[in-house]
């Protein structure tokens, strides 16, 4: 179910979901048309990655099934994305980037690449992890860039053969 709301305020999109795989393809449907709709398509894959990212982060270390809730939010020339679950476990970023990171701990990376800012929030029946993306194209580039090459760092050390790079930057956002 989503809510939208449009109150003097400012605009929000909240959509409750059970932390399940075959919840996250409609996340992501549900979170390019809100941008579409809310008119910042160019955003609408890195967002997606994000949330797919920190959706995949409850289903790993909260649990299947578990009832969570992402909030998306544009706020001047950010677009806030918030995932609330119902565990106190703070996750936190390390620092190496060998050690088995392309199975663990790459989600934390991309998001702290991706966004202007990142943190948690505990709350009184969980967390919610937060990021905030810019609605700035130019300034957009530059992060999916360096997210670009991180992923390269992670298909580097875990000694994949995956090609294919994604083309940055074209016009409406990135393209693969």
């Amino acid at each position: 179910m989503t809510f939208y709301e449009d109150s003097g305020t400012g605009l929000r999109c909240v959509l409750p979901f059970e932390a399940v795989p075959a919840e996250l393809p409609p996340l992501r449907r549900s979170v390019r048309t809100m941008l579409e709709h809310w008119g910042v398509p160019a955003v609408a894959e890195e967002a997606e990655l994000v949330v797919t990212e920190l959706a995949t982060n409850v289903l790993k270390h909260v649990g299947l099934g578990v009832p969570a809730t992402l909030i998306l939010e544009p706020r001047n020339d950010r677009l806030r994305v918030e995932l609330h679950d119902t565990s106190h476990a703070v996750p936190t970023l390390t620092t190496e980037l060998g050690g088995g990171l392309a199975e663990c701990g790459r989600g934390l990376h991309l998001l702290s690449e991706m966004s202007l800012d990142w943190g948690t929030l505990l709350t009184a029946t969980g967390k919610a992890v937060w990021c905030e993306i810019s609605l700035v194209q130019a300034r957009q580039c530059l992060r999916v860039q360096r997210a670009a090459v991180l992923l390269d760092e992670y298909r580097r050390v875990a000694g994949t053969g995956l090609s294919g790079r994604p083309h940055l930057c074209r016009t409406g956002g990135v393209g693969y």
